[in-house]
């Protein structure tokens, strides 16, 4: 049987990827197995990329394997969005999703 911690984290993750599906309107099929490069799925991995590892403190190979991507794939999604411009019209938007999404965990309970 798996360590109770084990359990927690895989809810936890399970949580903040359903959240995210449902901020990025987007399936979580489409979101771990889909191969599209346009629309919110890639802009959707950054994210949680990014909060995996900074608010979770997971590795990249661990956040690999739950995203179904390679680490080094991981690392740039990461790099990604630690450098979003706020100036730049594009990033607006994906700031907006994040911001929006951290804003969800918080009500949730997910990060403090």
């Amino acid at each position: 049987h798996e360590p109770i911690e084990q359990e927690a984290i895989d809810g936890m993750v399970n949580s903040i990827l359903t959240l995210i599906c449902e901020v990025y309107e987007i399936s979580r099929d489409e979101l771990i197995f889909g191969n599209s490069k346009s629309g919110n799925r890639v802009i959707a991995l950054e994210s949680a990329s990014y909060i995996f590892s900074n608010y979770y403190d997971m590795s990249n190979v661990d956040i690999s394997s739950r995203l179904n991507k390679h680490p080094s794939i991981v690392s740039r999604y990461i790099k990604e969005v630690i450098n979003y411009d706020g100036n730049h019209i594009v990033d607006k938007e994906k700031l907006f999703l994040l911001n929006k999404t951290l804003h969800q965990m918080k009500v949730l309970n997910l990060i403090k």
